[in-house]
């Protein structure tokens, strides 16, 4: 059995520039994507081109509603210290370059059976 984290990333399938709506593609997460798979191996990615899978509610100064896809990385239980920083710093950048107030990530450890 393989001892992992399991990584998830939610992002907004829209954010606001001024005042007009921009939806996020492949090539606006390229860079996380690219950067991400080769430090850990791979990683699944919801498809943003598709109608959202996930809807997300927020109270807070009123409803808001996300509809959201989302990333999932599998790393190795030994490098928890260096994932969680790198994916600290992604959060930061993907929050300002969608101009989000919180980009949401979490993660927690999982067994699979087999090795990757």
């Amino acid at each position: 059995m393989g001892h992992y984290l399991k990584f998830e990333i939610y992002v907004p399938t829209k954010f606001k520039v001024r005042r007009s709506e921009k939806t996020i593609s492949d090539r606006d997460l390229t860079d996380f994507c690219k950067i991400t798979r080769n430090r850990f191996g791979g990683l699944t990615q919801s498809n943003p081109s598709l109608a959202p899978p996930l809807k997300g509610w927020w109270i807070k100064k009123g409803i808001i509603i996300d509809y959201l896809f989302f990333i999932t990385v599998l790393v190795e239980l030994k490098d928890e210290n260096s994932a969680q920083k790198y994916f600290e710093k992604w959060k930061f950048m993907l929050e300002k370059r969608f101009k989000q107030k919180f980009i949401l990530i979490f993660f927690y450890p999982i067994q699979i059976i087999g090795e990757l």
